[in-house]
């Protein structure tokens, strides 16, 4: 029999595992990557909207979720329209947020939380640049391990590429 764990009780599970003063998020993504079940961003593409001088980058994602951000390289505003989280934040800070909510997001931070209720939620850059790959680049920063993990998954993409071009032959 499978019991469901509460939001509150999952995220303390989830800090009290990892190791105390930890950069939690890290250790985190690198426990999750590559697990059977786990979604990716790639799974909630965001919506983009920008005007003179703002970049809006918009998610929505589903309850239940184990949600991770990337490092931001700089500050922005984060507007919760619907839904509600359990944010972990550094160090390791459980905070229950209920949208409507706005908060600040400091340069250098990484944010994780798990999705109490369907989330849309918002990160609002100054910005005048458009092009959606630039902005990737130079607002966020991925950690060592996503990077390794998206180099490995590109290499499996290959070889397979590779295996199904050799049985056409």
């Amino acid at each position: 029999m499978a019991t469901q764990l509460q939001p509150a009780i999952l995220a303390e599970t989830l800090l009290a595992m990892l190791p105390e003063n930890a950069e939690y998020a890290d250790k985190l993504e690198a426990m999750m990557l590559g697990q059977e079940g786990i979604m990716y961003a790639d799974d909630f593409p965001p919506n983009h909207y920008f005007s003179k001088g703002t970049y809006i980058r918009e998610i929505i994602l589903p309850p239940g979720l184990i949600a991770i951000g990337h490092r931001h390289k700089v500050d922005c505003l984060n507007i919760m329209l619907k839904g509600s989280m359990v944010l972990l934040d550094e160090p390791g800070k459980l905070t229950y947020l209920k949208a409507p909510c706005t908060f600040y997001g400091e340069a250098g931070k990484r944010k994780a939380g798990i999705v109490t209720e369907e989330l849309i939620f918002q990160n609002v850059f100054a910005t005048e640049e458009k092009d959606i790959d630039k902005l990737e680049v130079d607002l966020f920063e991925h950690s060592p391990v996503f990077n390794k993990w998206e180099e490995l998954q590109l290499e499996e993409s290959n070889l397979i590429k590779e295996g199904a071009k050799l049985c056409q032959d």
